[in-house]
């Protein structure tokens, strides 16, 4: 998963019940964010592995992109959605 902004942007990542998970800070340019879903989700649901379900490359600013991940912990796994939604930072 990546981003391609022509500036500075933040993602906020939330949960399907819009639970906040974390902000995610996005330069401008051809960015990879997957390393930092996958940290932020482990450390949320206190996981061993995390394992996107998806490859897109989010440039547009107003749009919310919904995706699904695969968390593994302690002899478990679920599968939950999540939205990546850009918002202004002031």
């Amino acid at each position: 998963m990546k981003t391609n902004f022509k500036k500075q942007s933040h993602l906020v990542l939330t949960t399907g019940n819009d639970e906040i998970i974390a902000i995610i800070k996005c330069d401008a340019g051809l960015q990879y964010l997957k390393d930092k879903l996958i940290q932020s989700i482990s450390e949320n649901f206190d996981a061993n592995e995390v394992v996107l379900q998806t490859d897109i490359t989010i440039i547009a600013y107003e749009v919310i992109h919904i995706f699904k991940a695969n968390i593994y912990s302690d002899n478990e796994s679920t599968e939950e959605y999540f939205k990546l939604t850009n918002t202004p930072i002031y």
